[in-house]
């Protein structure tokens, strides 16, 4: 059994990114999540130099939220 990963990086649930072979409607919400804090902060909630990175700060749930949220 193959999984492939698709899609945008910085929208990328956790459990699509650790492959896992049962994920549902939760990586939506997940990317829904991330869609509204670009556009609250107009910034991406991870990011890093590198996927590898951007990954950890993903799979860590690394955010720093702005002082006005």
């Amino acid at each position: 059994y193959m999984i492939t990963v698709c899609g945008s990086a910085h929208y990328l649930a956790p459990e699509i990114l650790l492959r896992q072979s049962h994920f549902g409607p939760e990586a939506d919400v997940w990317a829904l999540g991330v869609v509204l804090y670009a556009l609250a902060t107009r910034t991406m909630p991870f990011y890093g130099v590198s996927r590898q990175s951007l990954n950890r700060r993903i799979l860590r749930a690394e955010v720093q939220l702005p002082p006005h949220l």
